[in-house]
């Protein structure tokens, strides 16, 4: 994401994975940056948030364990049934109480 705001540009990006085909992602490892230029222009948050992006993914030490989980919920999601949008449900099933 960029913004301009207090009279700065601000880019910042949160990282994640997620199954482009499957759509089943993981939360349990992540990075995040954020850059700030004393320059207030949208072009120039625009530009500081791709350098925000690169930074958060080189800096992403977990990112083999991130991988390693992902492929986890991937084959518990392949074990169970398929909903009606043909994807593995992802739900356990149980009710709620009443």
């Amino acid at each position: 994401m960029a913004t301009v705001l207090s009279n700065r540009s601000i880019g910042w990006a949160i990282l994640g994975l997620k199954d482009r085909d499957t759509e089943i992602g993981t939360s349990d490892y992540g990075n995040a940056y954020t850059a700030v230029h004393e320059h207030a222009s949208q072009d120039v948050a625009d530009q500081r948030m791709v350098f925000a992006i690169n930074e958060a993914l080189g800096t992403w030490t977990e990112l083999n364990q991130a991988i390693a989980r992902l492929d986890e919920v991937r084959n518990i999601a392949k074990a169970r049934p398929v909903n009606r949008t043909g994807r593995p449900s992802l739900s356990t099933g149980a009710r709620p109480a009443p």
